[in-house]
């Protein structure tokens, strides 16, 4: 993390949707991982889900919250939308078929469309919220 956060986290909330989004789409384990936590109920993927909302609310809570006061929760909500729309498109993808929307996420040209459409929506969040 950046020693001085001058824009209220928007570059650094873009930069992670934009890994994640790589991130899940380049790694099978990391998929078949979500998928597991959405399809069984264990304690070891309980303890998983809870460290990972315990290492975001840290983040939300030093980074996104102090700039967005009391639209935070509304900033929360829309971030919530954007990192579960990337996790569903990249298993759907890997999945299911690579078409979604008319948009191949299997080509780059595809997923940069993606992309530019969450940097988009970052930048419009922070522009409006």
């Amino acid at each position: 993390m950046p020693n001085a956060i001058t824009d209220g986290g928007k570059a650094f909330v873009e930069e992670m949707l934009l890994l994640q989004f790589d991130q899940v789409a380049g790694d099978e384990a990391l998929q078949k991982l979500l998928l597991w936590r959405l399809t069984e109920q264990r304690n070891s993927l309980q303890k998983l889900v809870e460290a990972q909302e315990a290492n975001g609310e840290i983040l939300l809570k030093s980074i996104t919250d102090p700039h967005f006061q009391d639209r935070s929760t509304q900033f929360r909500a829309i971030a919530a939308l954007l990192i579960g729309g990337t996790y569903y498109l990249d298993l759907y993808a890997a999945v299911n078929g690579s078409v979604f929307c008319g948009i191949d996420l299997a080509t780059e040209s595809g997923r940069n469309e993606i992309k530019k459409a969450l940097s988009f929506l970052v930048d419009t969040t922070y522009k409006n919220l």
